[in-house]
């Protein structure tokens, strides 16, 4: 980084669903390529101390990110971040603008209200879970 402040476009466009450790979690997935829950558990706390979330949470948060579209978990168990994903990192998606959708559900939930079909405007609260404003 240059040192001059991040213009507009560099900056990520957070959602009302997202938390603290969601960045840190995709930004590991990238640098690191796709990791099961427990292995990513221990690298994360191995990393650094404020990293070291509860498992239960830090599950919470890869489901979460998978059902919106940022993570992937393949058959094999690994959670890998998808395309949508690098753009989210990237600044170029607006994570506020993606639905999430249930694993074996036709369910749809929009975190930003506006067009579409919601079926539960409510947002999830896990382990302390803190929504990220950007300003």
């Amino acid at each position: 980084m240059t040192g001059r402040p991040p213009r507009l476009a560099d900056v990520r466009k957070h959602a009302r669903w997202m938390a603290h450790p969601d960045d840190r979690i995709l930004e590991y997935l990238c640098l690191r390529g796709p990791r099961r829950l427990f292995p990513l558990h221990r690298e994360l706390a191995e990393v650094a101390t404020e990293m070291d979330y509860p498992r239960v949470y830090l599950e919470a948060r890869l489901e979460r990110l998978t059902g919106h579209g940022l993570l992937d978990r393949r058959p094999d168990g690994n959670y890998e971040i998808t395309d949508a994903g690098r753009a989210y990192l990237a600044g170029e998606l607006d994570a506020g603008e993606l639905r999430r959708v249930d694993a074996g559900d036709d369910r749809e939930e929009r975190s930003g209200g506006g067009a579409g079909t919601p079926t539960d405007d409510r947002e999830e609260s896990v382990g302390g879970d803190r929504s990220v404003d950007v300003v």
